[in-house]
């Protein structure tokens, strides 16, 4: 799964670079009170003088929590970047913040897209 994970980061990485904005993974100083940080943050601002942050997660569609709860497509990947934005509600006082979010069987978070 780490594999997966780190791979989604680099793709955010290379994405960013193509429009060349330079991004920074695990930025050191934007940690929340648990000491987890966000994956990722652009090096230049974004929207309205801010950076984009951003923290990306894969959920699994055939996960016994997701298939009990799933309303279809979607709701599992739509439902973590719920989370997140809880996650990092302190952050967006000062940065723009993406989740992006997937899930295992291919449905993309809307924002993620």
């Amino acid at each position: 799964m780490y594999s997966r994970y780190a791979q989604m980061n680099e793709m955010i990485k290379r994405a960013l670079q193509s429009i060349n904005i330079s991004s920074q993974l695990e930025p050191p100083g934007l940690m929340r009170e648990d000491g987890k940080r966000p994956d990722g943050v652009t090096n230049i601002a974004w929207e309205r003088g801010r950076a984009l942050v951003w923290d990306a997660t894969c959920s699994d569609s055939l996960a016994r929590t997701n298939r009990n709860e799933s309303e279809g497509p979607g709701f599992s990947s739509e439902n973590a970047a719920r989370k997140k934005h809880l996650k990092y509600i302190r952050i967006k006082d000062n940065y723009c913040f993406l989740a992006f979010s997937v899930e295992t069987l291919g449905p993309w978070a809307s924002e993620s897209i």
